[in-house]
């Protein structure tokens, strides 16, 4: 349930309706095994980096940051994988889907607590906090 850009509440990723994401396109997007992999891949990535910040002060993502997408990356397998996966430089991950002039972005952040925002031609229409399954 979106709600207003102003006003962000905590939701169960399960409960959320992508307006993105219809039974229409959902051919269109369904996830290869590639790009399952690909996902995958970047994860394993990010779990081998240095605990330490970068020389420019970036930190690298928590364990718990790389376990919340992960479970977010198995929710959306079916509904259409994220075209990008990258480091917020704050600990989180942040995830891009983009459809036409919609895109939606997942911000998980150093807690593994998660953020979703919903854009229609550059602007936010919604925006939810979400709890992430254990």
């Amino acid at each position: 349930m979106p709600v207003d850009a102003r006003s962000a509440q905590e939701s169960n990723i399960e409960d959320i309706e992508y307006p993105t994401v219809d039974r229409e396109v959902s051919a269109e997007i369904r996830p290869d095994s590639r790009r399952w992999d690909l996902a995958l891949n970047r994860l394993i990535e990010f779990s081998e980096l240095p605990a330490a910040p970068d020389e420019d002060g970036n930190l690298h993502p928590s364990r718990k940051a790389i376990y919340g997408t992960w479970k977010l990356l198995e929710l959306l397998r079916d509904k259409g994988l994220p075209d990008t996966i990258v480091l917020d430089g704050e600990g989180g991950i942040v995830m891009e889907l983009f459809r036409g002039l919609s895109a939606e972005r997942f911000e998980i952040n150093l807690d593994g607590c998660c953020e979703w925002l919903h854009f229609d031609n550059c602007r936010l229409v919604s925006r939810l906090a979400m709890r992430l399954p254990r």
